[in-house]
């Protein structure tokens, strides 16, 4: 045998094998912005084990973890979505699966403080996985949709109440419900009223919801009341962004179908089609300010450009 071999030659036992870890896969990404007063960026991922991680990366290369699982409010499934609210001093995380679902597990939206690395504020309202968490400009107040069909507004907990030992309990300011379309076929009846993507505007005014029944919406956010319905993809919508700005003209959805569509905001009619033969799970809209010698913008249309970043979809939902 092997070890035999090495025996006789000299070469002592063969060493035992280790095992090595199984890579914790990672659902979700967010990252703060860049300061003047400091070298370093921080990186925020969500895991599947229900966790976060903090990776602080400085300028020299230098990185240090610190791993977000508080024993008390942990995560029971995977972090699907992370943002940065108040000012930058919280990170707000959620997520789910459907094991999750059928087991009865918690569904709601963990706000950390970031610098004793605790749950302070629990947001409770979803009964299924929560897809998405979007928050508005000024941080005071983000939105969440989830598998349970309903976009919910929350009021973020600020910095100057956190002094209670126990994470308090939130309630949602507001809870959005899309009604079925009565004339569009449900493809998926399990799945159909699913909601796996929201967009807000700069102003706060107008929240924009991708889902698995092909329609996108256009809602109010001060009377919870549905604007618009833009209706075109032929596959279930998996993401939606708006480019920044108090007034956009467009909006952007992508969709299992493999598409990814400009509409008009103001008209609900699609002026760009752009096929990537692929499920499209996210859309990231980079602005690109006009040069001063640039020919004019056309009537109607905003003096930037817009680059479309796309995922290749991993699952069937």
């Amino acid at each position: 045998t092997l070890g035999a071999l090495r025996a006789c030659v000299g070469l002592g036992a063969a060493p035992p094998s280790v095992a090595v870890p199984e890579p914790t896969p990672i659902a979700s990404i967010a990252k703060s912005p860049s300061r003047a007063d400091t070298d370093a960026s921080l990186f925020f991922y969500g895991l599947n084990n229900g966790s976060v991680q903090v990776w602080n990366v400085h300028d020299d290369g230098e990185t240090s973890v610190l791993v977000l699982r508080d024993e008390h409010h942990a995560h029971p499934s995977q972090v699907t979505a992370l943002l940065l609210v108040d000012a930058d001093q919280s990170l707000l995380s959620a997520g789910g699966s459907d094991d999750n679902d059928r087991s009865g597990g918690l569904n709601e939206v963990l706000q950390w403080n970031l610098k004793f690395s605790i749950v302070v504020a629990r947001y409770r309202a979803h009964t299924k996985w929560i897809r998405s968490l979007v928050g508005s400009a000024d941080g005071r107040t983000f939105y969440s949709c989830s598998n349970d069909g309903t976009v919910c507004r929350w009021p973020v907990l600020p910095t100057s109440t956190r002094v209670a030992r126990a994470a308090a309990v939130i309630s949602p300011e507001l809870v959005i419900r899309p009604r079925p379309v009565p004339y569009l076929a449900v493809q998926d009846p399990l799945r159909n009223e699913w909601i796996r993507s929201i967009a807000l505007t700069d102003s706060g005014l107008t929240l924009f919801s991708a889902g698995n029944d092909r329609t996108l919406r256009r809602w109010n956010t001060q009377t919870g009341e549905q604007e618009k319905i833009y209706l075109g993809h032929e596959n279930k919508l998996a993401c939606v962004d708006v480019p920044r700005g108090p007034h956009p003209l467009f909006v952007f959805s992508g969709s299992n179908d493999g598409f990814i569509f400009q509409w008009s905001i103001a008209r609900a009619l699609i002026l760009t089609k752009i096929e990537c033969r692929t499920a499209i799970t996210f859309i990231n809209l980079s602005t690109v300010r006009a040069r001063a010698r640039a020919a004019p913008p056309a009537p109607g249309h905003a003096p930037v450009s817009y680059t479309h970043l796309r995922a290749h979809e991993t699952d069937s939902y």
